[in-house]
């Protein structure tokens, strides 16, 4: 009886054990992707951003980078770092999709009527994220990112 009671407990320890590390990488995993697509996407690094993100979000890539004009390009030669990311927060459901919210500081914002952009200091933003067939998890994006104040 002791011995039953003994297996059913370490059993159950087990099994917690490793829903908890599977819960851990895949928190890591999201977490991870965020970052890096956003650290390209703020810094205007649109090409690498693209490899973190789905195809059909791509477009929206390609639309933001038709935006950039020479001024901006002009202002971001000028600063001395680029822009800074922190993942505040991740979700996800064990699935095929997550979420992430983030914090992007110093960025800049090209304007979309042929001026210079300007920067801002801060501003929070949620990313949709969706596990490829391959298992990576990508950005999903429904339109250029805006804040989620």
């Amino acid at each position: 009886m002791q011995k039953t009671v003994f297996r059913s407990v370490f059993m159950a320890l087990v099994i917690c054990l490793s829903a908890c590390r599977q819960s851990n990488t895949e928190h890591t995993e999201v977490e991870e992707t965020a970052l890096e697509f956003a650290q390209a996407y703020f810094n205007y690094d649109f090409a690498r951003a693209a490899e973190m993100a789905t195809a059909d979000s791509r477009k929206w890539l390609e639309f933001e980078a038709s935006n950039i004009s020479q001024a901006d390009i002009d202002l971001l030669r000028r600063q001395d770092s680029g822009a800074e990311i922190v993942v505040t927060d991740t979700d996800s459901n064990g699935g095929n999709w997550a979420s992430a919210r983030l914090t992007a500081r110093n960025f800049l914002v090209a304007d979309t009527l042929g001026k210079a952009g300007h920067f801002v200091e801060e501003q929070d933003f949620d990313l949709k994220l969706q596990r490829d067939s391959a298992g990576r998890w990508r950005v999903r994006m429904e339109g250029p990112l805006r804040s989620g104040r």
